[in-house]
């Protein structure tokens, strides 16, 4: 993780096959593995920065310090944009206009139904 974080980063701890707290001393991660799980995000409160090794605090945790090999940042992951129907039929329309030798269905259910396979008429 970067250990010039800011305040409010999310956070995920490294877990190992076996379910185990990854990096760090063997005593930092059997008091990290008291507090910490699996695929749960955490929010930094501070990290420390000292000559050989960094402490981060966790808004979940207040006044508990982990070590911070412990730690990747959180991505969040990127949802696909949605479309409505009514989205779908404007650039159905904009594309007959715009490419008017295109072999377009000459109807809109029936270009969904060809195309994504989705039957408009049962709505």
């Amino acid at each position: 993780m970067n250990i010039y974080a800011p305040e409010g980063t999310k956070v995920v701890a490294l877990f190992d096959e076996k379910g185990e707290v990854m990096n760090g001393h063997a005593y930092q991660k059997s008091e990290a593995s008291n507090y910490l799980k699996p695929k749960v995000v955490y929010t930094v409160d501070r990290i420390e920065v000292h000559s050989w090794h960094t402490t981060v605090y966790l808004k979940d945790f207040p006044g508990v310090g982990f070590n911070s090999v412990h730690f990747t940042e959180y991505i969040e992951p990127e949802t696909e944009p949605t479309f409505t129907i009514e989205d779908m039929k404007k650039c159905w329309n904009e594309s007959r206009i715009k490419f008017p030798n295109g072999s377009f269905s000459d109807d809109f259910e029936t270009f969904m139904y060809n195309e994504y396979n989705i039957d408009l008429t049962k709505s």
